[in-house]
């Protein structure tokens, strides 16, 4: 285990991502706990309840519509929230609803000459509308439609950016409860703004792109765990940036229990989870991660879910 924990942490620094500072980094923080403890290698694993996160292809093979509600504590005054719902539409397609918000909050809001002015807060936020179609039974072609909206506090101006953008993906069910999934995140997506009113001959719209991200994944059992993996390209314009790599395995007991490890977007993340009876027999689960990160420090990951 020792070994493992420092392999680990070695190829997690090695495949560093240089793609944090680029715009729309919120979007690739993660969502549920259980996807962050394994690494968020969910590109051909179904994520119940925020499946149209990770591949929106994998919404036509729920099972039964679900809820999630997913908090993330973080270092240096950051928080995320996100609230995701997906279902079937029998015969065979699969609707989701996603709402994903990130802030900064006491930033030190300064003057030119350096006086103190206020505590600031930034905020982004993206809402998703996923939609997919199985082609065969073991086929499914899906896509998400998201808007984004970025506030940033400059002040005594206020500087608000829109935009939207679109993810598309297949996943293709195997035997022996295998599968692959191939996604493209962030299509044609990015921040509009109006600088106007603070820029001396400032253009009235600028535009910040989203790096585009093309993932391949694989999920499959291998003995007692369930192991996910994927590997991506980043594309800022013509520009490639850093490839992506991410791996999880999750090991369930007693039906009910689950403990999980992965590694990705530049962090190594342990969890553990439990169904549980809400109103009805394992209709409910609560499921926790801890993500350490090569640089802020550790995030904790909270993720409630229920299936009607």
């Amino acid at each position: 285990m020792k070994k493992l924990i420092i392999l680990s942490i070695f190829l997690s620094l090695g495949f560093a991502t240089e793609y944090a500072g680029h715009t729309g980094s919120f979007l690739r923080i993660g969502t549920t706990a259980r996807s962050i403890a394994m690494g968020s290698a969910f590109t051909a694993a179904i994520d119940d309840g925020f499946a149209t996160y990770h591949n929106p292809a994998a919404t036509a093979f729920m099972v039964s519509p679900r809820i999630s509600v997913i908090h993330h504590t973080m270092p240096l005054d950051r928080r995320l929230s996100a609230t995701g719902f997906a279902m079937k539409l029998p015969p065979t397609a699969g609707i989701s609803l996603a709402l994903i918000q990130a802030a900064t909050t006491n930033i030190d809001g300064r003057t030119q000459a350096g006086q103190h002015t206020d505590m600031l807060t930034t905020s982004e936020m993206a809402a998703y509308i996923g939609f997919a179609q199985r082609i065969k039974p073991w086929l499914s072609f899906g896509i998400n439609i998201k808007i984004m909206y970025h506030y940033l506090p400059l002040n005594e101006e206020k500087l608000r950016g829109n935009g939207s953008g679109f993810d598309v993906g297949v996943l293709i069910k195997l035997p022996k409860d295998r599968a692959v999934g191939f996604v493209v995140q962030d299509l044609n997506s990015g921040y509009h703004w109006d600088t106007s009113k603070i820029l001396e001959n400032g253009s009235a719209d600028n535009v910040d792109r989203f790096p585009v991200i093309y993932r391949l994944g694989v999920s499959l059992p291998v003995k007692m765990l369930f192991m996910t993996g994927d590997i991506g390209i980043v594309a800022d314009g013509i520009e490639y940036l850093s490839p992506t790599y991410r791996l999880g395995a999750e090991y369930q007991f007693m039906d009910y229990y689950f403990l999980r490890a992965g590694m990705g977007n530049n962090r190594i993340a342990f969890g553990t989870g439990m169904k549980y009876r809400f109103r009805n027999p394992d209709d409910a689960s609560i499921d926790y991660s801890m993500a350490i990160d090569a640089g802020p420090g550790v995030n904790h990951i909270f993720t409630f879910a229920f299936k009607f």
